[in-house]
């Protein structure tokens, strides 16, 4: 006798006749005797079914003319200009930071760990090459 999981795992194959004749008749028994997997083989033949119909053709929606018309009826967007004084103004911060960052030493911190980090790589290329 066949187990329900092992049936089940096997029911699609089944419904499309892709079964061997001795696993055709154990499931056509197991079938016949259990009510369960009868009704989980009437599932598959039902979605099978679904499966093999032909496609509905799908309407086709002119949504283009409908959005165009949306947004030719939206009020028009202000555009963000700067002015001379906002350019200004961010020149003058990024200087500033620039002039922190040199006063406190930051590029010179950088440029030693990098004088640091070449000269160690330099050091194992030498070592690799003998």
């Amino acid at each position: 006798m066949m187990r329900c999981e092992d049936a089940q795992q096997q029911m699609a194959a089944f419904a499309v006749d892709k079964t061997t004749l001795e696993l055709s008749i154990l499931l056509t028994e197991h079938l016949d005797a259990c009510l369960d997997c009868r009704i989980w083989h009437e599932e598959v033949l039902a979605m099978l079914q679904i499966w093999m119909e032909e496609d509905q053709p799908i309407p086709e929606i002119d949504m283009v003319s409908a959005v165009m018309e949306q947004i030719e009826s939206l009020p028009p967007v202000k555009k963000l200009g700067f002015s001379k004084f906002t350019v200004l103004y961010h020149y003058g911060i990024a200087a500033s930071l620039a002039f922190a960052l040199f006063y406190f030493g930051v590029f010179e911190h950088v440029g030693i760990n990098i004088s640091h980090t070449i000269q160690h790589m330099s050091e194992k290329h030498v070592l690799l090459d003998r």
